[in-house]
Parts: structure tokens; sequence; C-alpha cells
């Protein structure tokens, strides 16, 4: 790696300051002192929902060989959220991101919810090619709850040992399909400890401290924004003890070093990156076993390793040389945010998610498609439209199909997309072939089983209202008619596999059409537009009015 004798010199001073930095900001609001501290400062490098912004591993890689001239005590951790997310994901299975994940080194990783992506038996291939050991504490096998991962491990350096602990949001259970967590029967064979995760915790801390560790470290993928009944990286040190750090993930929050008082009243360091290398984390447990955390702006380091780098492009070029042809033109931006530049696709209407969409509609000639929030990753930019350009708005190769529903149905289903609102929600439903109006001021009350929906409680008030179908005869939008039965086209995710909280589980699926999303988009936009964008989608339609 080239790099001028001056910046060499900045970089340099710039780590030198980082430690002094770490212990002046722990002066002022001090950790409780281990009983031992390292002869050498311990540096964990980490990060949290990559999501393929494979950009940043040789960023990364860069900024931990920098420490590693001023320490030997260098650790790389990964929160979870990985392998998918993007182009290199998607159209490697995530084998790429695993390839430049061992280039990278990385020693300790938690699993996120969408390394269950592309299935049980795929997510154990692609982590058994890890060299990074997994650790989780609350995936577990049922009924037994027996742990499917080692629950943490335990690092020496010198004489301190670090003990590094993993959990993961039971929320996976419905953000991504619950089907993959039944066994043939129906019954739950996988699970999340979502009522035990406290106890759980503090359990696993317990054994940790027992074998010797001076420090824990949680990799957390637990989000700190508050989701129904699930625990929040935050909820969850208030009701723990013992925790030192926790590195988070899930939530995509930046974070900088934040001190949270756990069961005890002690500070708990609380730290998160956001997403795609936004930011490289450091943390520190200095000679004095003071700890600190600092965020390294991504795009303000230029420094860069190499061979990672070498092997970044090698494997995106392998993975996305198909997807550059141009197959159309757009004159205007179709976004996932709004006109602030704020998200908005998990919360209201947006342009790029209404051509989508649609694509699905018009595909299966449906009366209806639906399309969860969750599931769109990016925009399309004005000016030439590729392949890639579209298989990155919908990432996840998820399966079309078409099924049918009652009105009633349909009513329920959407009443489950929008009871979050007005938060965000990845279960955020748009929509082709409908117009609705939601009222967030109400709150309908849910019969759910582990968190998947069964009905709408009886007599429950209902935030969804003015619900219409359009007539594909005559063009015109008509009222629902709750009994009866309309055609539906939408992702086997969210209509076959009980996706979104379950939410379309009374649909009655055709077989799948054996096409992925961004493959029925891009024939949409390429055949049945010409390439060519309509003007309809530079802007929201009002399809979803929101009170």
């Amino acid at each position: 790696m080239k790099t001028t004798n001056k910046f060499l010199t900045l970089a340099l001073m710039a780590v030198a300051a980082f430690f002094a930095s770490c212990s002046n900001d722990v002066i002022s609001n001090p950790a409780p002192l281990a009983p031992a501290v390292p002869e050498h400062n311990i540096v964990v490098m980490y990060e949290n929902d990559v999501h393929c912004g494979v950009d940043g591993y040789a960023k990364f890689a860069a900024l931990r060989s920098e420490f590693l001239t001023q320490t030997p005590y260098v650790t790389t951790v990964s929160s979870g959220d990985f392998v998918q997310g993007g182009d290199v994901g998607s159209m490697t299975s995530g084998e790429g991101i695993i390839d430049i994940m061992n280039k990278v080194g990385y020693d300790y990783v938690t699993i996120g919810n969408h390394e269950f992506d592309y299935g049980l038996e795929r997510m154990t291939y692609l982590l058994d090619k890890l060299n990074a050991t997994v650790v989780n504490a609350n995936y577990c096998r049922l009924p037994s709850s027996e742990l499917v991962f080692q629950p943490y491990a335990i690092q020496q350096y010198g004489n301190v040992k670090v003990a590094y602990m993993g959990l993961i949001t039971p929320s996976t259970l419905t953000s991504t399909s619950p089907l993959k967590f039944k066994d043939e029967n129906g019954n739950w064979a996988y699970g999340f400890m979502n009522d035990e995760l406290g106890e759980q915790t503090n359990s696993m801390v317990q054994k940790v401290r027992s074998e010797g560790a001076d420090y824990v470290v949680l990799l957390s993928h637990l989000g700190d924004q508050t989701l129904q009944s699930y625990d929040t990286s935050i909820s969850l040190i208030k009701k723990t003890r013992g925790i030192d750090v926790v590195l988070d993930g899930h939530a995509h929050s930046v974070i900088n070093d934040t001190l949270i008082a756990n069961a005890d009243g002690k500070m708990v360091h609380l730290t998160s990156t956001g997403t795609k290398f936004e930011n490289l984390g450091v943390m520190t447990i200095d000679t004095r076993g003071h700890i600190g955390t600092k965020l390294y702006k991504a795009e303000q380091y230029d420094k860069v390793d190499e061979d990672v780098k070498q092997l970044v492009e090698k494997v995106r070029t392998d993975a996305t040389a198909a997807g550059n042809v141009v197959i159309g033109h757009t004159d205007f931006n179709l976004s996932i945010n709004d006109a602030d530049g704020n998200r908005i696709v998990r919360k209201g209407e947006c342009n790029v998610a209404n051509f989508v969409v649609d694509s699905y509609r018009e595909t299966f000639g449906t009366d209806v498609a639906v399309l969860n929030g969750g599931g769109v990753r990016a925009g399309i930019e004005a000016g030439e439209v590729t392949y890639n350009s579209i298989f990155n708005v919908t990432p996840f190769g998820n399966k079309l199909c078409s099924g049918s529903l009652t009105g009633q149905q349909l009513l329920d289903a959407l009443e489950v997309c929008y009871s979050f609102l007005p938060d965000e929600g990845g279960s955020f439903a748009h929509v082709s072939g409908m117009r609705l109006t939601i009222d967030t001021s109400v709150r309908a009350e849910f019969v759910m089983d582990n968190g998947v929906f069964v009905s709408v409680a009886q007599g429950s008030p209902r935030r969804v209202s003015n619900l219409q179908i359009l007539n594909r005869v005559t063009g015109n939008y008509e009222s629902v008619d709750p009994s009866r039965t309309y055609t539906i086209a939408g992702g086997d995710f969210m209509l076959r596999d009980m996706g979104c909280k379950g939410a379309f589980r009374y649909t009655q699926c055709d077989p799948d059409l054996g096409i992925t999303d961004a493959e029925v988009t891009v024939q949409y936009f390429r055949d049945k537009l010409q390439g060519v964008m309509p003007a309809r989608y530079a802007a929201t339609e009002g399809r979803i009015t929101i009170k």
C-alpha cells in the first residue's frame, strides 16, 4: 500500500490523538475498572449492518492495520447483517461477502436477521466458510432451547480476558419468513428467547465472569429503537448486569459513545456505526482499564488496504458483469426518500416502490399487488437504467407468486401492515391497484401467535378505511367488497411464507412463477414500458393517504 510520508505522519498523529481522546472521555464518565488491565491497549474494530457495502471493507482493513502498529491486541468484529442487501451479496448468494470478510480477517461475528435470507441451509454453509467465530446466545432449537451457535468466546490478551457474546433480535422470527423456523408439521423448530432474553443474557454474563472474563463485550443485533414487545439494546442494558460494552446493530442508528445505566446503576457503553460502513467503529480498553469508543467517518478516511480492495473489485466485477447492460432510461430520480432526503419507504408512499409494485400486478394480471417497504433498499437515479439499477432496489431475490383472498382478509392484512405507524416498519405495504386511508390515531388490537398474526380482535377499532380497488375494465376505483374474492401478486416472503408478521397468511397462493422480484421489474420496464420511465412515476400518486 503506497502513501505519502505527510499522510502517514498525520494518520499516526490521529491514532495517538484517538487514544488520548478516549482516555479524556472516560475521565469525565469513567467505566468501572476491571480486576485486570492490559499491558497494551486492546483495540476492537467493529461494524454493523454493512449490507453488502463492499467498498468500506478496504478502509476498515486499512484502519485495522494502523492500530496494529500501535498495539498487538487488535480484534475485528461484526454485529450482523453482512451477506445481504446489495448486488454482490445477492448475485453470489452471500459467498462473495464471506470471501471478502475472510480477506479482512474477522475474529468474531454475531448473526443478523438478514443472514437468514438465503435459507437456513445456505446460512450454515456461509458461516461454516467464514473464518471468524460466530457467537449467539439466544437463537435456539425448540423445544429443547439448545443453542445453535456457541453463546460467547473468551479472548486472552496477556493477563486480561475479554468475553465476546452475541444476541439477535427476536423480531427475526417475523422480519424474515416464519416458515423457515417451523418443522414439516407446522410446529416451531427454532426460537429466539423473546420472553427470556434478559434472563438468558444475565445467565451467560454470569457464566463468562465465572470463567475469568475481565470485560464483557456484547455484539448486539437488537437495535436501539422500540419494536412492539421486543427488547432493544437499551432495554436489555437496563435489565442486565455485568456487560461493559454493547456494539449494536439492526436499527442502522449512528450512536457515538453513549452511557446507559444497567440494572445495578453501572454505566454501560452503547455504540453503533450506522449502515454500509457509514462509520468505522473503534473500541479501546487502555492500559488503565478505561473503555472508550470512537466512530471514524468513512468518507473522511482515504486509506485503503490494497489487497482487500483488489479482492472487492474482483468479486464485484464477477458478480455484476452481466448486470451492467443498459435496458432503458429515466428522466427523473425514483427514490426511497422524501423531498427533504429523509427515508420514507417504511412509513409512506414513494415513487420507486409504486413503480416496482406495479410491475408485479401488471405481470400477473391481478386485481392488486403488495410490496413490503423493508424489501426496497435503494432508488434509481436519473439517466441510464441497467439491470443492476433495478436489482439494487429489491436485492433479496424473493420469488413472486400470485393468489387470492377476500376483501375482508385484505382489509385485515393491511391493518397489520400499518399497525406501527407513524413509526417506521419493514412491513409497510406499498400497493398497486388500491387506494386507502390510514388514521394513525386509531390503534387496532390483534390476536397473535408468537408474534405472528392470527386475526384482528373482535370489536377492535380500525385505522384503515376507504379501501378502493381498481376496476381493470372501467379504470375506476370501487369500494372494496369484503365478501368478494380478489386476486393479488407479491413476493413469496409476504404472501406465501408469512413474512411481515404473517399479515397475508390467509392468501391462497398459486405455485410461484419461479422468477425473482427484480427480474419481473426488469421485464416490466424493458418490455412493457419499452425502457422509458413513464412520467406518472415522477411523483407519488396518492395511493396511500395517512392522517
